[in-house]
Parts: C-alpha cells; structure tokens; sequence
C-alpha cells in the first residue's frame, strides 16, 4: 500500500504543499483490530491526498503484534514497550516520536478503530475551516449507534460528568473530548504539547480537551461520522469493600494521583469532594459501573 510520505522519503516538506499527518497509536495484542486499522488510515490519508508517518507504541504484545505490523507495514515507525504501558503513556511517548516529523497535525487513532474512507478527509476539513481548534470525530458500532467522540460537560455537582455530543448534520462545539480519533493542529502541539504522562491510562484525552480549551482553543466534532468502532464493556468492581476500592484504583481505572491531578485541574474548589466520591462510592455501594 503506498503511502505519500515517510520520514525517509518527505524531504524538504516546506517546499511541497503536500500536508503532513503523523499518526499516534498504541496496541497492546489486539493484532487483528491493529493491522485494521492502521490500513484504513493509510487508505483515508491516500483519498485525501496528505502524507504521512504513522508512529506505533506497542505495549508488549504477545499475539505476533510486532511482527505482523512490521511484515504489513514496514514504513511504520514502531517502538516497542513494556506491558505495563497503557493508553496514556503509550500515546504520550508517541507523541514524542512524532514531535521529530514537524508534522503539520498529529491524528490520534485508537487501536481498535476503522476509519471510514473520507474521515480523513472529514476531519481535515473541519480543521481548515477552524484552525485554531483540535478536532475530536464521531466514531458509531456495527449498529449506527454512538460510541465515541465529543464531549458535553456536566455543570455545577455534575461538572466531572462528560457526555457524547452524539451525531448531527452540523459541526458541534465540544467541552472535551475521547482520545479514539483526534486530529490536533501543530499550534495547539506548540502551545500545550501532547498526553500527559501524569494519566497513565484513562482521563489524558479529557484532561487534553479541557486544557485546550484553557488555553484559548475550540474542541470541534465534525458534521457525520468517520469511523467505526464498538464501545468497551461496562465495567463493575466487585467483592467486598476494600477489593472494589482496589479494583477501582486499579492503573486502568482511577488511580490515585492520576485521579487526583485531574480533580485538582478541572475540579475546581470541590476538587476533593470530587476526588473522594468515587472511591467512597465503590466501598459503600450501590455497585455502580465506573466509566471507561
């Protein structure tokens, strides 16, 4: 599959009008779901005619991962991790990576994702027409429903809460956004940077809408969809109180620093009462489901 450009191969990229994407993903033995969908960006980015380089933070695959990738792709830039490397992190170092392109945009793109054909083109778009704004896409399941995308925030007691914006035939103003696909334009990357390291999995893509906009930039979602991709399983801790504690505290849920960073960032003066809710909720019950 061709791509328009590597970082052998994109040369002086100022002098050529071609725009440059480079692509931040993680995988972690997901090998099937990952060749998928590092083949449909390739596949978006050529209709919508830009280069670019896509960057893969693997996190200790055992499925044949690495290999597969390589043998598919080989203009990938892979860097291989440990398995005690999650989201965060591995989108954190590959935005690392990417800073070495001087790329016009970086796209996030979740493992598990499948662009559409134009979603590049889409979001693209959307991007031009608001430059100074990270563009978060409207990702539906198998069955159209909305999965992933924009953020609505919760206001006053609820203002930790964040919903999907869900489809609409405009472009919507987002409060924040889901990491599965996001296109950030390089003044935002030069203003803010990328995932912070301090959410070693979960909440860095809303603390990153949430900061961006703190710094006099717009979260946008583009009119339709782009992409398909299924919602993860609801999640519920269970056993007795201090093992739903752990269970909840877990590095893949809300663990206690990253949880608080963000509470201290965005929560305002209720910042510790936010903090505490969900922990105190897991040991006294109802055994509610805890999102992402």
């Amino acid at each position: 599959m061709h791509v328009h450009a590597t970082r052998e191969t994109r040369g002086p990229r100022r002098a050529c009008s071609v725009t440059s994407i480079g692509v931040l993903a993680t995988s972690h033995n997901r090998c099937s779901t990952t060749i998928d969908a590092i083949a449909s960006v390739l596949e978006a980015a050529k209709r919508a005619q830009v280069g670019i380089t896509f960057y893969l933070v693997d996190a200790g695959s055992t499925d044949g991962t690495v290999d597969q990738v390589k043998a598919a792709f080989p203009q990938v830039v892979l860097e291989e991790l440990g398995d005690n490397v999650f989201w965060g992190a591995g989108m954190s170092r590959a935005g690392v990576l990417a800073q070495r392109g001087d790329h016009d945009y970086h796209l996030w793109l979740n493992d598990d994702v499948v662009l559409n054909q134009d979603g590049v083109e889409r979001i693209l778009a959307t991007s031009r027409e608001n430059p100074r704004a990270v563009v978060v896409g409207q990702l539906v399941d198998d069955l159209q429903t909305p999965t992933y995308g924009g953020f609505r925030r919760g206001t006053g007691l609820r203002r930790m809460r964040f919903e999907n914006v869900g489809v609409a035939l405009d472009v919507q103003t987002c409060d924040s956004l889901n990491g599965n696909v996001v296109l950030v334009p390089k003044v935002v990357i030069s203003a803010i940077g990328g995932v912070d390291s301090a959410f070693p999995h979960a909440f860095g893509d809303i603390d990153y809408g949430l900061r961006a906009r703190g710094a006099g930039f717009a979260v946008v979602q583009p009119a339709g969809v782009v992409g398909r991709c299924s919602r993860n399983p609801e999640w519920r801790p269970n056993g007795g109180p201090w093992s739903r504690l752990r269970q909840v505290s877990s590095v893949k849920r809300l663990p206690f620093r990253a949880w608080w960073t963000f509470c201290r960032r965005h929560g305002g003066i209720l910042a510790p009462v936010f903090f505490a809710k969900p922990y105190l909720r897991a040991m006294v019950g109802p055994r509610r489901s805890v999102s992402r």
